[in-house]
């Protein structure tokens, strides 16, 4: 529910166990430059979703397998990440 107020992310929900993947194309950039800025600029590490095929170029893997606290600090880093290339 917190990712859909993300500017430039869509998900659908989570299907598997610990992780959900978003499609982050709405920010102008595909998921590994995503993830490399993310990282770089913020210090939080996804995984880009080439790594799992190409449909998936455009998307993010996030580990939802963490304490509120360290997930809600993410959130905060990845919405003020967004907001700077949504504007």
């Amino acid at each position: 529910e917190m990712l859909s107020q993300v500017p430039g992310v869509t998900c659908s929900g989570a299907d598997g166990a610990f992780y959900i993947f978003v499609n982050v194309s709405g920010t102008g950039l595909d998921g590994t430059e995503f993830a490399e800025r993310l990282l770089e600029e913020h210090g939080v590490a996804l995984v880009p979703g080439a790594a799992f095929g190409e449909s998936c170029q455009n998307c993010v893997r996030i580990s939802y397998g963490m304490s509120i606290d360290v997930l809600d600090q993410a959130l905060q880093r990845i919405r003020e990440f967004t907001r700077t290339l949504c504007k």
